[in-house]
């Protein structure tokens, strides 16, 4: 859209064929659907974007507009390492972690099995990018 390559996502129009993956198009749609599945977590969104993704400032930009919009308060973890990955998740227990919006970036594909362990031990409900291809659940 941006790049204007097509006028929206939900209608492109032309002759457009293809598959997109960017992050902040998607994001305010995953904290949408969060808000719907988690409509008691009132005040709380958590993101967690890799600064080094060149998306981040982008994608950041879009959940934060789209958490005010939903009268939702976001607090952004930044993590590139797995030791940041579990600074985060440290950071989401003190601030009291309502619900976790994992960010998109190639940090994620790598350490995606242990964010979701991490999530999942701590019973924070999370949004990701992708599905985990190692989880017994992707079988």
């Amino acid at each position: 859209m941006k790049a204007g390559i097509v006028t929206s996502l939900n209608h492109p129009g032309g002759n457009v064929t293809g598959f997109f993956n960017f992050g902040a198009d998607y994001g305010p749609k995953r904290l949408e659907i969060l808000a719907e599945l988690l409509p008691a977590q009132t005040t709380v969104f958590r993101a967690h974007i890799s600064p080094s993704n060149p998306d981040a400032p982008a994608e950041t930009a879009a959940i934060e507009n789209a958490a005010k919009a939903l009268g939702r308060r976001i607090v952004i973890a930044n993590a590139n390492t797995e030791a940041g990955v579990d600074s985060a998740f440290t950071i989401f227990a003190e601030q009291h972690v309502g619900a976790l919006y994992v960010g998109t970036g190639t940090l994620y594909l790598d350490y995606i099995g242990r964010i979701a362990a991490v999530a999942e031990r701590q019973r924070i409900p999370a949004i990701y990018q992708l599905r985990d291809k190692s989880s017994p659940a992707a079988s």
